[in-house]
């Protein structure tokens, strides 16, 4: 059985309805609707509504857009009363507002009770819908916090490198992840990858990456040989249409080498400290986790004191305006030379400024991850 609210102009015409209501065993309340419907809504817990139309009048249809509107109790139920003089229009205007269904009086007790049986199975679910709602997103919410755990939050040999990284995530759960750590004797190793698509499967292939990640990174293996381990992973544990791009590099403090894979990931930058100049690392190589035969390039750069190592997720460059122009590796290069001199922190800061002012207020396409590497 339901609480059932009935709003009339004048109470003594739904007295009929009410009637037969509490005789089905229904719990009603009757009120004008001259007041406040939706505070009575809330503060008793009504379950359904039932509003009499007003021929002439905007009342009902404000009140039913207030509860149609209104977080709490848009769920309910909205059955409205018209009469034979009603106009067609009258109807419609309260079934555009938001009322699920309505009524043309006299009413008899069979029809009041075939409609009453149907708001009930519509209120209950749509409390099933919501309660599923809340542990979905409970689920949601703890893996978001999961996935931000597994990002790093300190940096191996801090006297000999400093790291500046920014990541925004297009929804609770994003595609691209990083890391920086220790793999021993002054070698540090970094990576980046971009998941395709987005959500829970991302985020699940995200985890599997870190999985491998964290299970070599104290060996001594070439940046090209974990990229081919990463491939034959994503293959065997991934569907087919789940790849990555990934950057991996090994910088070594000693010599000041960095050796490093681009796998179908966006071009590197490296900011030369001594004049100026703005480096594209080339190095070629294919997605992982699309092809057995997989293709991939390692190549060694040196670092001098002061060099910048710039790596990002395409979500930066491939972010749109309202006119659909992307945001490019042009807009990317101009600004890193009119803000060359800014320290690590601040340019990475300007960077995703930057891209959101470009955006003109449209959400971001996709994850956008920046990490900035100086050698000290």
């Amino acid at each position: 059985m339901a609480k059932i609210l009935l709003a009339a102009e004048s109470l003594d015409n739904i007295v009929p309805i009410k009637t037969i209501l509490e005789a089905n065993g229904h719990e009603t309340m009757a009120c004008p609707v001259a007041i406040d419907v939706l505070s009575i809504v809330l503060t008793e817990g009504m379950e359904i509504v039932i509003l009499q139309l007003i021929e002439g009048s905007d009342r009902v249809l404000e009140i039913v857009r207030t509860i149609k509107n209104d977080d709490i109790a848009k769920g309910i139920p909205i059955l409205l009363l018209a009469n034979s003089e009603d106009e067609p229009d009258t109807i419609t205007s309260g079934l555009e507002a938001g009322a699920d269904d309505y009524m043309v009086e006299p009413v008899s007790n069979m029809e009041l009770s075939t409609r009453i049986d149907t708001m009930v199975r519509l209120k209950d679910l749509g409390k099933n819908i919501k309660q599923a709602r809340m542990v979905m997103k409970e689920e949601v919410d703890m893996a978001h916090y999961a996935q931000f755990a597994m990002l790093p939050t300190t940096f191996p040999y801090a006297e000999d490198v400093s790291f500046h990284t920014e990541y925004i995530a297009t929804g609770d759960l994003g595609g691209d992840y990083y890391d920086v750590t220790d793999h021993e004797m002054g070698r540090i190793g970094i990576i980046l990858a971009d998941i395709s698509g987005h959500g829970p499967s991302a985020a699940l292939i995200v985890s599997i990456l870190k999985s491998i990640w964290d299970s070599n990174k104290d060996m001594t293996r070439s940046p090209s040989m974990l990229a081919e381990m990463i491939n034959d992973q994503l293959l065997r544990f991934t569907p087919a249409e789940r790849f990555a791009s990934l950057f991996h590099g090994i910088y070594n403090i000693n010599d000041r080498s960095l050796n490093y894979v681009r796998c179908g990931h966006p071009y590197p930058f490296v900011l030369r400290k001594n004049g100026g100049a703005i480096e594209r690392l080339e190095a070629s190589g294919d997605f992982v986790g699309i092809h057995k035969d997989f293709y991939v390039e390692e190549e060694t750069i040196r670092l001098e004191k002061g060099d910048r190592l710039l790596v990002y997720s395409d979500g930066l460059i491939e972010s749109c305006d309202k006119q659909e122009t992307i945001y490019g590796f042009d807009r990317l290069t101009t600004k890193l030379k009119d803000n060359f001199d800014m320290d690590g922190a601040t340019l990475v800061s300007a960077l995703v400024a930057d891209t959101i002012e470009f955006c003109q207020g449209e959400k971001l396409p996709d994850d956008v991850t920046i990490m900035l590497m100086e050698a000290l």
